[in-house]
């Protein structure tokens, strides 16, 4: 194996600096990518510039935004330019960014989740991870609530989802997420969707959440985290119904370890179990 590539994120801090272009490079060109575009746009404030990054053009982006008719996003013409053949779009907008705040948080959740990943499942697969999640995610916003939004957050949402429940289901995880993180994600998804910061992509947030974590389960799945949790389930099991019962139990009162954990019992020479209380005397 080569050296620069270590096998896990936990082993990273163990080796020689790792060169990170040759370890993480799609983290690095998505978020170059986010630079670039937000430059060219100027945070949204040109966005004619970089149009085709956009779900659907300005052009539609208008006449949907001006027609009476708001059912569902007005998901009846959302889909124009895709249908066309500008099948990128479906993508694109992960790389639209419209205020510094926003372009740095994205960016900085993308490096923290997405170095992780790509360093243990190796580029394609998560490229692979990412463009499934970018697809679903702006797919539901566009189609529930319009086409005008952009940002790498349905993306950081499925990432986590899949670190989330990668670690709960695997049956040996190679990473695991501190409860600081998911509190944080999860009250800002919560947060955003009571409306109160405005304008955000909620349904992109909700279904790149959900996203990544199927694809987090069923690659727990493939790796026996099914069976692990069945073998878990089994032994609670049987450790409770072990519990259940008693061990031991005096002849003359009853008591059993259940009742006093500190009691001791002996076998009087009748064969019988007593407690030390009412162990029969020699000769008696």
């Amino acid at each position: 194996m080569n050296s620069s590539w270590p096998p896990n994120p936990q082993d990273a801090s163990h080796r020689r600096p790792v060169r990170a272009w040759h370890v993480v490079p799609v983290t690095l060109v998505l978020i170059a990518v986010c630079f670039v575009v937000a430059y060219r746009t100027q945070l949204g404030y040109q966005a004619g510039n970089e149009d085709c990054m956009y779900f659907q053009s300005q052009a539609h982006r208008l006449e949907l935004w001006n027609q009476v008719d708001s059912s569902l996003g007005k998901s009846h013409g959302v889909l124009t330019d895709v249908i066309a053949g500008q099948i990128w779009r479906l993508f694109t907008p992960m790389f639209l960014h419209f205020s510094m705040l926003h372009l740095i948080f994205n960016v900085y959740w993308l490096w923290s989740l997405g170095s992780v990943l790509e360093i243990r499942y190796r580029s394609w697969r998560f490229l692979l991870l990412v463009l499934s999640v970018a697809l679903v995610s702006n797919l539901a916003q566009a189609l529930i609530v319009g086409s005008n939004f952009g940002g790498m957050s349905g993306v950081n949402y499925g990432l986590f989802g899949f670190l989330l429940i990668h670690s709960r289901y695997h049956p040996a995880p190679s990473f695991t997420l501190d409860k600081q993180t998911v509190f944080v994600m999860l009250a800002w998804l919560v947060v955003c969707f009571t409306g109160k910061l405005g304008a955000v992509a909620n349904w992109a947030h909700l279904f790149g959440l959900l996203t990544g974590a199927g694809a987090g389960f069923g690659n727990a799945v493939l790796a026996g985290g099914v069976r692990h949790l069945k073998r878990q389930g089994e032994f609670k099991r049987q450790i409770s119904v072990a519990r259940a019962i008693a061990l031991h139990h005096c002849a003359v009162c009853g008591a059993t370890e259940r009742e006093d954990a500190d009691l001791d019992f002996r076998v009087g020479t009748d064969g019988l179990e007593y407690c030390e209380k009412h162990l029969p005397k020699e000769g008696s």
